[in-house]
Protein backbone atom coordinates (compact mmCIF):
# COMPACT_ATOMS: atom_id res chain seq x y z
CA UNK A 1 0.00 0.00 0.00
CA UNK A 2 2.79 2.36 1.17
CA UNK A 3 2.49 6.28 1.29
CA UNK A 4 1.08 6.86 -1.51
CA UNK A 5 -2.31 4.62 -0.44
CA UNK A 6 -2.23 6.65 2.61
CA UNK A 7 -2.92 9.81 0.77
CA UNK A 8 -5.42 8.31 -1.24
CA UNK A 9 -7.12 7.01 1.84
CA UNK A 10 -7.96 10.03 3.29
CA UNK A 11 -7.96 13.24 1.14
CA UNK A 12 -10.09 13.91 -1.42
CA UNK A 13 -9.18 13.41 -4.73
CA UNK A 14 -12.25 14.18 -7.16
CA UNK A 15 -15.51 15.73 -6.33
CA UNK A 16 -18.60 13.46 -6.32
CA UNK A 17 -21.96 14.98 -8.47
CA UNK A 18 -24.30 14.29 -10.88
CA UNK A 19 -22.98 12.16 -13.96
CA UNK A 20 -20.65 14.09 -16.23
CA UNK A 21 -23.11 15.30 -19.85
CA UNK A 22 -22.57 13.28 -22.47
CA UNK A 23 -19.31 12.73 -24.26
CA UNK A 24 -17.20 15.24 -21.75
CA UNK A 25 -14.04 15.01 -22.29
CA UNK A 26 -10.65 15.34 -19.44
CA UNK A 27 -7.62 16.98 -20.06
CA UNK A 28 -7.05 14.23 -21.74
CA UNK A 29 -8.01 13.70 -24.94
CA UNK A 30 -8.55 10.03 -24.86
CA UNK A 31 -10.35 10.07 -21.65
CA UNK A 32 -13.56 10.06 -22.09
CA UNK A 33 -16.18 10.26 -19.17
CA UNK A 34 -19.09 7.68 -18.82
CA UNK A 35 -22.61 8.56 -19.47
CA UNK A 36 -24.35 5.97 -17.18
CA UNK A 37 -24.69 6.69 -13.11
CA UNK A 38 -21.79 5.86 -11.22
CA UNK A 39 -21.63 2.46 -8.81
CA UNK A 40 -21.34 3.95 -5.57
CA UNK A 41 -19.45 2.12 -2.24
CA UNK A 42 -20.07 3.73 1.17
CA UNK A 43 -17.77 2.39 3.97
CA UNK A 44 -17.39 4.15 7.24
CA UNK A 45 -14.44 5.98 6.28
CA UNK A 46 -14.82 6.51 2.84
CA UNK A 47 -17.21 7.14 0.01
CA UNK A 48 -16.00 5.86 -3.82
CA UNK A 49 -17.66 6.03 -6.97
CA UNK A 50 -16.58 3.57 -9.47
CA UNK A 51 -17.26 4.43 -13.20
CA UNK A 52 -19.70 1.82 -14.71
CA UNK A 53 -18.68 1.08 -17.56
CA UNK A 54 -14.61 1.17 -17.12
CA UNK A 55 -14.30 0.36 -13.58
CA UNK A 56 -11.61 3.57 -13.05
CA UNK A 57 -12.40 5.90 -10.04
CA UNK A 58 -14.56 8.39 -10.51
CA UNK A 59 -14.31 9.94 -6.89
CA UNK A 60 -13.14 9.21 -3.66
CA UNK A 61 -13.95 11.11 -0.70
CA UNK A 62 -12.59 10.65 3.15
CA UNK A 63 -15.77 11.13 5.12
CA UNK A 64 -12.62 11.71 7.81
CA UNK A 65 -12.86 15.42 7.12
CA UNK A 66 -10.36 16.34 9.86
CA UNK A 67 -7.68 14.33 7.60
CA UNK A 68 -7.56 17.43 5.45
CA UNK A 69 -6.25 20.02 8.29
CA UNK A 70 -3.40 17.34 8.33
CA UNK A 71 -2.67 16.53 4.94
CA UNK A 72 -3.54 19.37 3.03
CA UNK A 73 -2.92 22.50 5.28
CA UNK A 74 -0.46 20.54 7.40
CA UNK A 75 3.02 18.92 6.80
CA UNK A 76 4.43 15.14 6.92
CA UNK A 77 6.26 14.92 10.24
CA UNK A 78 9.40 12.18 11.00
CA UNK A 79 7.00 9.30 11.54
CA UNK A 80 6.49 7.96 14.78
CA UNK A 81 7.43 4.75 16.26
CA UNK A 82 5.03 2.27 15.30
CA UNK A 83 5.80 -1.94 17.10
CA UNK A 84 3.88 -4.70 17.39
CA UNK A 85 3.09 -5.60 13.76
CA UNK A 86 3.29 -8.52 11.53
CA UNK A 87 5.81 -7.93 8.82
CA UNK A 88 5.67 -9.72 5.48
CA UNK A 89 8.28 -10.74 2.66
CA UNK A 90 8.17 -8.72 -0.73
CA UNK A 91 11.39 -9.96 -2.43
CA UNK A 92 12.99 -6.64 -1.29
CA UNK A 93 13.00 -7.22 2.05
CA UNK A 94 10.22 -7.01 4.92
CA UNK A 95 7.58 -4.57 4.97
CA UNK A 96 4.82 -3.97 8.17
CA UNK A 97 1.00 -4.84 7.10
CA UNK A 98 0.21 -1.67 9.21
CA UNK A 99 1.71 1.49 7.20
CA UNK A 100 1.68 4.94 9.10
CA UNK A 101 2.31 8.45 8.75
CA UNK A 102 2.32 11.09 11.27
CA UNK A 103 1.39 14.55 10.68
CA UNK A 104 1.01 17.89 12.29
CA UNK A 105 -1.96 20.58 11.36
CA UNK A 106 -1.14 24.18 10.94
CA UNK A 107 -2.50 24.74 14.79
CA UNK A 108 0.39 22.30 16.26
CA UNK A 109 -1.93 19.77 16.45
CA UNK A 110 -0.18 16.17 15.67
CA UNK A 111 -1.83 13.06 14.33
CA UNK A 112 -0.81 9.34 12.63
CA UNK A 113 -2.59 7.74 10.03
CA UNK A 114 -2.91 4.03 10.08
CA UNK A 115 -3.67 1.99 7.69
CA UNK A 116 -3.93 -2.04 8.17
CA UNK A 117 -4.18 -3.60 4.90
CA UNK A 118 -3.69 -7.34 5.90
CA UNK A 119 -6.17 -10.10 6.04
CA UNK A 120 -6.33 -10.40 9.62
CA UNK A 121 -6.59 -7.83 12.49
CA UNK A 122 -3.85 -6.50 14.28
CA UNK A 123 -2.73 -4.79 17.55
CA UNK A 124 0.06 -1.80 16.45
CA UNK A 125 1.63 -0.15 19.73
CA UNK A 126 2.18 3.39 18.96
CA UNK A 127 4.78 5.75 20.41
CA UNK A 128 3.11 8.74 21.39
CA UNK A 129 6.24 12.00 21.53
CA UNK A 130 5.84 15.15 23.16
CA UNK A 131 5.88 16.68 26.69
CA UNK A 132 2.60 16.72 29.10
CA UNK A 133 -0.79 15.81 29.08
CA UNK A 134 -2.71 16.06 25.84
CA UNK A 135 -6.14 15.37 24.76
CA UNK A 136 -6.20 12.04 22.89
CA UNK A 137 -8.11 11.38 20.15
CA UNK A 138 -9.11 7.61 17.90
CA UNK A 139 -11.30 7.65 15.04
CA UNK A 140 -11.13 3.43 14.59
CA UNK A 141 -13.42 2.49 11.51
CA UNK A 142 -15.74 5.57 12.26
CA UNK A 143 -15.78 5.26 16.16
CA UNK A 144 -14.40 8.51 18.21
CA UNK A 145 -12.77 7.38 21.57
CA UNK A 146 -11.09 10.53 23.42
CA UNK A 147 -9.34 10.58 26.63
CA UNK A 148 -6.48 12.36 28.35
CA UNK A 149 -2.62 10.97 28.05
CA UNK A 150 0.65 11.55 29.09
CA UNK A 151 3.20 11.90 26.89
CA UNK A 152 5.47 11.00 26.00
CA UNK A 153 3.89 7.45 25.95
CA UNK A 154 2.43 4.34 23.81
CA UNK A 155 -0.82 3.05 23.00
CA UNK A 156 -1.84 0.09 21.74
CA UNK A 157 -4.72 0.15 18.54
CA UNK A 158 -6.84 -3.04 18.15
CA UNK A 159 -7.72 -3.14 14.18
CA UNK A 160 -9.40 -4.80 12.20
CA UNK A 161 -8.49 -6.30 8.70
CA UNK A 162 -8.29 -3.93 6.32
CA UNK A 163 -9.23 -0.73 8.00
CA UNK A 164 -7.92 2.86 8.78
CA UNK A 165 -7.30 4.57 12.19
CA UNK A 166 -6.20 8.46 12.96
CA UNK A 167 -5.04 9.25 16.30
CA UNK A 168 -4.78 12.92 16.84
CA UNK A 169 -2.84 14.81 19.90
CA UNK A 170 -4.19 18.09 21.24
Amino acid sequence: MGLLGLFAALIVVGTAGAPAPARAQSSYPEVVTSTKPPLVAVNPGYRLLIDSERGTIVSFRSTLGVARDYLVYGGMLRPWTVSGVTERGNGWGKEPLVQSATWQAQDGRTAVVLANYANLPESPRVELEGPGTRKLTINLVGQITQRDVEVPGAIDVPMQSRSLCLIELK
